[in-house]
């Protein structure tokens, strides 16, 4: 089975069990923080992976990151399995499915403005809110700063991209030149 396939239903269990206990943001935090960390710490990841480490080893370390870090019984136990499973290195992909999986379960949406300065607050609130009345959605709007747009915005919403760049906007205009030449 693909590590897709596998993180995808990993996730799905997970995502019922939050939602039957009424938690699927503290799941999804929870989870989030630990892939992170996994990904940030490669020493964390040998340990969590590694075939030299034995299960009870490391039980324990998953069980000291659940309590220092305040993670439910069910996340900890959720990872315990994992490490039985020897599943813990697809931890990753299972915190991406799950937070896809809680946006929709809780009506979220995200999107992602591209843009060469800085938004005011006030561009992004109204930005937001014409958004949130498009999709009829809570839109979770993130910003990131890209130099390389001369002018205008790359607005990604989902799997679609609105490119309201300066460079796509001359692409377009040549290409309407060259097919009525």
């Amino acid at each position: 089975m693909s590590a897709h396939t596998v993180a995808v239903r990993y996730a799905n269990a997970l995502l019922m069990i939050a939602v039957e206990k009424g938690t699927v943001e503290q799941t999804r935090t929870a989870l989030r923080v630990f892939a992170d960390r996994m990904m940030e710490s490669a020493e964390f990841r040998i340990v969590l992976e590694s075939p030299v480490i034995d299960l009870p080893q490391r039980h324990a370390v998953i069980r000291a990151v659940a309590e220092k870090g305040g993670m439910s019984a069910d996340v900890r136990n959720f990872l315990l399995l994992l490490a039985d499973r020897k599943r813990l290195a697809v931890v990753p992909q299972i915190a991406e499915h799950l937070d896809r999986l809680a946006d929709d379960h809780l009506g979220i949406l995200r999107a992602r403005v591209d843009t060469p300065l800085a938004m005011t607050e006030s561009q992004k609130a109204t930005l937001r809110t014409l958004l949130e009345k498009k999709y009829g959605r809570k839109v979770q709007l993130s910003e990131r700063l890209d130099e390389s747009i001369l002018g205008g915005f790359r607005l990604v919403v989902g799997n679609t991209v609105m490119d309201a760049t300066l460079d796509a906007r001359l692409a377009r205009l040549r290409e309407t030149i060259v097919n009525e030449l």
